[in-house]
C-alpha cells in the first residue's frame, strides 16, 4: 500500500488514529468533502511523504502526522484552516506547505503563518532558519512554535505579548 487516493470518497473526515502505523503508505489523497483531520490519525506513517488535502478542509487536529519522519510536502487547498500546533510534533523539519492556488491567501500564510483576524499568530508550519513575524501579527499564540525545529533566528517587532510555551 503506497497511495491512498479517496478523491472519489464521500467521507467528511478522517478518524482518530486510523491510519496511524501505515509504515509503507507514501501518498494520501484526501476526499473532497473532508473537513477534519482527527487526532493521530497518520501518526507514525513512516513513510509517508505527500499529502494532498481539499479546500473543504478546516481542522488538522493535534499530533495528526505525528512522526511522519519524511514528509515533504503538503498541498493545501483552503485558506481557511485550523493547523494545531502539534499537528506535524517530530515530523521532518523540511516540510512545505504548497498551496494550488497561492493568489488566493494571504502573503503571511504563504510564507508559513497562521494568524487569526485578532492578529495573534496560530502557528508558524514554514521551515526556514531566520524570520520576521509579519506586522499584522501583535501577539503569538499558545504553541505558535511547538515542534518547530527549523527557526533559529526569529524578528518579532510588533509583538507585544508572546503566548505560553510559545
Amino acid at each position: 500500500l503506497k497511495t491512498i487516493d479517496l478523491q472519489d470518497s464521500p467521507l467528511n473526515g478522517i478518524g482518530y488514529c486510523v491510519f496511524k502505523e501505515c509504515t509503507s503508505m507514501r501518498e494520501f489523497i484526501a476526499p473532497p468533502k473532508i473537513k477534519r483531520i482527527s487526532e493521530g490519525a497518520f501518526c507514525k506513517c513512516t513513510a509517508l511523504e505527500k499529502v494532498y488535502l481539499p479546500e473543504a478542509v478546516r481542522e488538522i487536529r493535534k499530533y495528526a502526522f505525528s512522526k511522519c519522519y519524511h514528509i515533504s510536502e503538503v498541498e493545501l487547498r483552503s485558506k481557511n484552516t485550523y493547523i494545531n500546533p502539534s499537528a506535524f510534533h517530530k515530523s521532518n523539519a523540511a516540510l512545505k506547505f504548497v498551496w494550488e492556488s497561492k493568489e488566493s491567501f494571504p502573503e503571511e500564510a504563504r510564507q508559513g503563518f497562521d494568524i487569526d483576524d485578532q492578529g495573534v499568530l496560530r502557528v508558524y508550519f514554514g521551515s526556514e532558519a531566520e524570520i520576521t513575524i509579519p506586522a499584522s501579527v501583535n501577539e503569538t499564540g499558545l504553541h505558535a512554535f511547538y515542534g518547530n525545529t527549523s527557526v533559529e533566528i526569529l524578528h518579532a517587532p510588533y509583538v507585544k505579548k508572546v503566548g505560553k510555551y510559545s
